[in-house]
């Protein structure tokens, strides 16, 4: 029953593959306004999380939010998760030669320049832009592979045919809960991790530290890695153009805070990752 459930994935995806920008703008509205408006418990947290950030909002644009702006962004950041879903599929038409159809990148030359430390490379991202296509390209622009840490999909055709999209371009992808060996023997070998840290953590494995303005439960594994390992941490997001292409932004490294109190500096580097 799984095998076929992975086939009509694949014929489906296939189909979606060959969907036109114009198609995608189309679908992505549609789709995403219905998610919105079917979807109550997750229409109702990210209206509930934008509130409780509005403050940061104004602060950053320097203009005043009314309720009917926050609920204008959490429908269009609906929109937005419905497209990077469709265009998934797309992937399988990316190559070397065209990449640059798809996506553009600036600032490959920070990890090339950590690389040569030889201490390994963290990639500090999160569900920005379009996650999956920047690792997805990323062996193109850098000229080596990266290892991604990812939670499993808790349905196992998916999980089959998201793992075969993310690896089909050298990339490899370790389960988050159970990968510590395999990303600490990865980093000894200079390999470069790419981790989403915005994702919420459990009190046990993370530490409360600000977040746009608020305190947040945030993962506190990348902070020890780095400690750990020497490896240098990049900042790296994706954000869509106007003309549908994607546009990777690599900043230069993060210089961590050594105070000498290892507690100390967990809390200190999660909030400045954050």
């Amino acid at each position: 029953m799984e095998e076929l459930v992975y086939r009509l994935f694949v014929k489906i995806l296939t189909g979606v593959s060959t969907i036109s920008n114009r198609g995608l703008d189309f679908w992505s509205r549609f789709l995403g306004d219905l998610w919105f408006k079917c979807d109550t418990k997750h229409r109702k947290v990210a209206l509930s999380n934008l509130l409780l950030v509005g403050s940061e909002l104004e602060k950053h644009r320097n203009e005043n939010f009314s309720y009917q702006d926050i609920y204008e962004i959490a429908r269009l950041n609906f929109r937005h998760i419905a497209r990077v879903f469709l265009e998934i599929p797309r992937f399988r038409h990316i190559n070397a030669e065209n990449v640059n159809h798809f996506v553009t990148c600036s600032g490959a030359e920070e990890v090339k320049k950590a690389l040569d430390e030889g201490r390994g490379v963290i990639l500090l991202t999160g569900h920005f832009g379009n996650w999956e296509i920047t690792a997805h390209v990323a062996p193109f622009f850098l000229g080596t592979p990266i290892n991604i840490l990812a939670r499993p999909l808790d349905f196992p055709p998916l999980e089959r045919l998201i793992t075969e999209i993310r690896c089909s371009t050298g990339n490899r992808v370790f389960a988050r809960k159970s990968s510590a060996r395999k990303v600490l023997r990865s980093l000894k070998n200079n390999e470069i991790i790419g981790i989403l840290q915005d994702q919420r953590s459990s009190k046990h494995d993370g530490v409360t530290v600000p977040f746009l303005g608020r305190p947040a439960i945030t993962h506190k594994g990348m902070a020890i890695l780095a400690a750990r390992t020497g490896a240098a941490v990049i900042p790296v997001f994706s954000h869509r153009k106007k003309d549908g292409r994607y546009h990777i932004e690599i900043h230069p490294k993060l210089y961590l805070i050594d105070t000498g109190d290892v507690k100390k500096d967990i809390i200190l580097n999660s909030a400045l990752f954050n």
